[in-house]
């Protein structure tokens, strides 16, 4: 099999040489999985590194057995959508960091594809998965996730490779919490919190939430359409702390989608468009998050709301709580 430190599973540049591969089979015990580095690939501009990430067939059938494919995915709540995505077998999301010699090298790209065991759930187009099935000997009854990391060398020729340690990082997981509803105040308030983890109990002080525009011109996407601008700024802290990488808060609603400027409905342009960039997200809204107001003593954050054409008196939030499950790994190779 043909490895190229530019191209991901898909092949390479067109006068790119393929890498030189260095059979490793290093295999360990990760979050609950079992994991494989079958081979390190050495490029000309980098080295490449393919891990190969069993999912028992169990679990896979459990989950679609949950979510089954009769349910619309319409009728699912932003709640359920997260539920999905944490609970999806294939859903694994980490940070690889690298060390040659003692030294880092910064990691350039990633990429991942999977091999379903189930028939039905196999995708059209799955020559890639089966290459790395076979070159890699995999059991084709067990889910499969393969993942390509790509880092660049440090210097212009390729390093002397004495030691080689990988670290991998796992990405916090995410918990939508209790939602809450604020109008335009500059009162504090206080709300209890259970974090749906840890059933810790936070205080959650919201300082105040006041009505904001965003300047003219801010959106330069397309002349002939106009972007909704009004949106809410809210300040809280909560306590015990939890870092912003533990917790945010996020507006429920997607907010109000670009419109044309042309009032014929019969145009095309006359169509609403899709939410702008920064409201949108693959769950929902995402928070805009804004330097913290207030006083140092008390440290105030702040997000905002999704935007619209005209002011709205409530904004519903979500609180968002991320856990890390899965503590780093550090795993040394023999090359």
């Amino acid at each position: 099999m043909k490895v190229y430190y530019s191209g991901n599973f898909w092949g390479g540049h067109k006068y790119e040489h393929a890498g030189q591969e260095i059979s490793v089979n290093k295999a360990f015990q990760w979050g609950g999985l079992q994991w494989r580095i079958p081979a390190i690939y050495s490029c000309s501009k980098g080295m490449v590194i393919d891990f190969c990430v069993e999912i028992p067939r169990e679990r896979i059938e459990v989950f679609y057995k949950r979510w089954n494919q009769d349910r619309r995915i319409s009728g699912l709540s932003e709640e359920d959508h997260m539920q999905i995505q944490r609970e999806n077998p294939f859903s694994i999301d980490i940070e690889v960091e690298a060390r040659i010699n003692g030294k880092k090298l910064e990691r350039s790209r990633m990429c991942a594809v999977n091999w379903h065991p189930l028939d039905e759930e196999r995708e059209e187009d799955e020559k890639v998965q089966g290459e790395l099935m076979v070159y890699y000997a995999c059991d084709r009854s067990q889910g499969w996730r393969f993942i390509r990391v790509c880092f660049p060398w440090n210097k212009s020729r390729k390093p002397e490779v004495r030691t080689l340690s990988l670290i991998l990082k796992e990405a916090p997981v995410l918990y939508p919490g209790e939602h809450f509803t604020t109008e335009e105040s500059s009162e504090q308030q206080e709300i209890k919190v259970i974090h749906p983890v840890t059933g810790i109990e936070h205080k959650l002080i919201i300082n105040e939430c006041m009505t904001h525009t965003l300047p003219t011109n801010t959106f330069h996407f397309d002349e002939n359409m106009e972007y909704p601008s009004i949106f809410k700024v809210l300040s809280y802290r909560i306590l015990p702390e939890l870092s912003m990488k533990e917790f945010n808060i996020q507006d429920c609603s997607r907010g109000d989608p670009p419109r044309s400027k042309n009032d014929d409905p019969l145009s095309l342009r006359g169509r609403s468009a899709c939410s702008v960039g920064i409201i949108g997200g693959a769950v929902g809204p995402s928070a805009i998050f804004v330097p913290g107001k207030g006083t140092e003593e008390y440290n105030w954050r702040t997000t905002c709301s999704s935007l619209h054409f005209s002011e709205v008196s409530q904004v519903e939030w979500r609180m968002m709580f991320y856990v890390k499950e899965t503590e780093d790994i550090e795993v040394e190779m023999i090359l």
